[in-house]
């Protein structure tokens, strides 16, 4: 894991004899920062994993972690620039179609819903990348995934 240390303070503090004008002590404090990259982390939640039974190809199942990976911090959004879609069919061997396919069921089964052009969000009630205080707060605010009667999802 990469660690970055940052001087955050340093301090000195002299004490100089009256009568010589002496250093007789010196103090020196320095407080240092540590930061790690943050390793890549998502939870997947046991009560509600029957919905991936639901998914039928394993291209879907491939594109549902791809989209846990890539998802932000706290919010369950990913977004999608058309040359992530490539890398992304690229890195997992799926053509343009398979992708989109792949997509098409993961929607159907609530479990990603499109929320703009290139942007999804990821059912919170299945997987979370971010802290479980964040996830609560969310699901208490009545977000939820649905379908809606014109086919389309919204959060």
């Amino acid at each position: 894991m990469n660690r970055k240390k940052h001087l955050v303070e340093e301090t000195s503090i002299s004490k100089v004899s009256i009568e010589t004008g002496e250093l007789i002590e010196e103090t020196r404090t320095r407080t240092h920062v540590i930061s790690r990259v943050q390793e890549p982390f998502f939870c997947t939640y046991t009560k509600v994993l029957g919905m991936l039974y639901n998914v039928k190809t394993i291209t879907a199942t491939k594109l549902f972690w791809k989209f846990c990976e890539m998802s932000e911090f706290n919010s369950g959004k990913v977004r999608i620039t058309t040359e992530d879609r490539y890398r992304i069919c690229k890195e997992l061997g799926f053509t343009g179609n398979t992708y989109y396919n792949a997509l098409r069921e993961l929607e159907i089964c609530n479990i990603v819903a499109k929320s703009g052009r290139g942007e999804f969000v990821i059912n919170p009630e299945l997987a979370w990348k971010g802290d479980s205080k964040t996830r609560e707060q969310l699901l208490k605010s009545g977000c939820r995934i649905t379908l809606q009667p014109d086919n389309s999802f919204q959060v």
